[in-house]
């Protein structure tokens, strides 16, 4: 009985238990602090480009479309003959707020490579690209 007064808290959660919803609320938090400030970025100019992989990159791509900013999606699935994008992303590619590019074949044998794969290639895309030219705002003072 003592051992387990040891472990639990005053809730009665186990202290791993309570630990660890800390700490999903900390990192949380400071997702949605640095989501914030990507849109920030956007608003400035800056456009974004993400495979949307992860449910953070998802929740910033699906803010920057609400908000009408520019976003480059790379995304895992080739486009095809008859391959269409949902109609929230085709009113954005038709608006001209939305690019969306797709490798012909990723290579790897598990998600995990392929999404590597698909994170090498957006970095490829920044390094290759002058941010100026990134940067809507930039473009105008020139």
């Amino acid at each position: 009985m003592e051992d387990e007064k040891k472990n639990h808290d005053s809730t009665g959660k186990s202290r791993c238990e309570t630990k660890h919803n800390q700490h999903r609320r900390s990192y949380w938090h400071d997702y949605r602090q640095k989501g914030l400030y990507m849109i920030t970025m956007a608003e400035e100019g800056t456009v974004l480009i993400t495979p949307g992989i992860s449910k953070g990159e998802s929740l910033v791509a699906s803010d920057t479309l609400d908000a009408h900013l520019p976003l480059i999606l790379v995304q895992k699935e080739p486009i095809g003959e008859y391959w269409k994008p949902s109609q929230r992303r085709f009113y954005a590619c038709a608006a001209g707020h939305l690019l969306i590019l797709a490798p012909w074949v990723i290579d790897g044998a598990t998600d995990y490579s392929r999404f590597h794969q698909l994170n090498d290639y957006v970095r490829e895309i920044c390094e290759a690209t002058e941010m100026r030219i990134l940067n809507y705002s930039a473009l105008n003072h020139e």
